[in-house]
């Protein structure tokens, strides 16, 4: 979420999940010519150490924004890698 709508008061986290989609969507292409497949993935809002430190107000808001209306966990993450 933050590559695509930036985070308040974190504008070096955003640029460089922006820079990520960016990457992504030019080398796909490229690479697609080769036979090559690139993806990305971009769960939206984790529960973690990090995410604990945001006001509850915003986390509710992440989570809900979420398809599943909860906050995922960092093992969802690691089994779609």
């Amino acid at each position: 979420m933050a590559g695509i709508a930036g985070n308040r008061g974190q504008t070096n986290y955003a640029a460089t999940k922006a820079g990520m989609i960016g990457l992504t969507d030019a080398l796909a292409p490229e690479f697609g010519e080769k036979n090559v497949t690139i993806n990305a993935v971009a769960p939206g809002f984790i529960e973690t150490k990090m995410t604990d430190a945001i006001p509850l107000a915003t986390r509710e808001v992440g989570r809900r924004l979420n398809s599943l209306f909860q906050g995922g966990q960092p093992v969802d993450v690691a089994e779609a890698i």
